[in-house]
């Protein structure tokens, strides 16, 4: 049968109409992604010639990215040439890790260990171990605050038991767990939880950091409340796991309570009202709106 060489139908028509459509529209994105390209590579040319020759000096140039891939060994050699960074009182300053530094270490070390299972019971023991370690750890940072003891919370807080270990042990026990609810009541860590779950872990986290910057500045009863947080992290996270796994029971929960029996009962209530006050704060009850 002969191919008909014009449409002699309605419908002929309609899908001719239609593919040419369908051309004219590729074009258009073809034209548009091209013009993308060549808009962008102008760009970065004019960057580069901006900055071979439009630029003042070529000492400008190198103190705009001095520093910027520097390390720890790079900041003690400035500060030991008289660097104008680093003066005695910056010494301090030293050990803080640049950008390119943490992301190193969360590259080398944290997401691989985010794949890492357990290769036998011993290991998940020796994870629970180090969240035993961590509320032990909690428990300590209590009777120091009570004893108004900040530059002792500061060192505790910075133990490995509270933040190395403790990160590592998370990791490995939201990978080795079976259920998906008990990894994700874990949840990931809270630098890197951003579009995952966040659970215990990160609750933990955010908690210890806040005392941690504010510490000298809130009143013990405020850290208490911290603290109380972060035990309840830890708690959930133990919840999770078998328990045949503990070396140990779990010691009873005991909340928080304000202890001031010499106090007078006037100042013993506003204590009470402004703990009422920041739980509400941090615990908003969305459920009920």
């Amino acid at each position: 049968m002969p191919i008909p060489l014009f449409a002699s139908t309605q419908e002929d028509s309609i899908a001719a109409s239609n593919r040419g459509g369908l051309e004219i529209a590729g074009f258009e994105i073809i034209a548009h992604l091209s013009l993308c390209l060549f808009i962008s590579i102008g760009l970065c040319k004019y960057e580069d010639y901006d900055c071979q020759a439009l630029k003042p000096s070529v000492h400008l140039r190198r103190q705009a990215i001095k520093g910027m891939a520097e390390g720890y060994q790079e900041r003690q050699q400035d500060w030991r040439q008289g660097d104008m960074i680093y003066t005695n009182e910056d010494i301090s300053l030293i050990p803080i890790q640049s950008y390119n530094e943490i992301m190193e270490k969360h590259r080398s070390q944290r997401v691989p260990n985010w794949n890492r299972q357990a290769s036998s019971d011993s290991e998940i023991r020796t994870a629970v171990r180090e969240i035993f370690n961590a509320l032990d750890s909690v428990n300590e940072l209590k009777i120091l605050a009570d004893n108004y003891d900040w530059e002792e919370m500061r060192l505790t807080i910075r133990e490995p038991s509270l933040s190395s270990n403790f990160e590592k042990s998370c990791s490995l026990l939201r990978k080795s767990l079976i259920s998906l609810e008990a990894r994700n009541e874990i949840g990931f860590d809270w630098g890197s939880c951003a579009w995952r779950h966040c659970g215990a872990e990160a609750d933990a986290q955010e908690a210890l950091a806040e005392l941690y910057n504010l510490i000298g500045v809130l009143e013990p009863f405020e850290c208490r409340f911290i603290l109380d947080v972060v035990e309840r992290s830890l708690r959930d996270i133990l919840a999770v796991v078998p328990t045949t796994y503990y070396e140990k029971p779990v010691s009873e929960y005991l909340p928080y309570k304000i202890r001031d029996m010499e106090q007078s009962k006037e100042e013993s209530t506003l204590d009470e009202e402004l703990l009422s006050t920041i739980e509400q704060f941090r615990n908003p009850q969305w459920d009920d709106e």
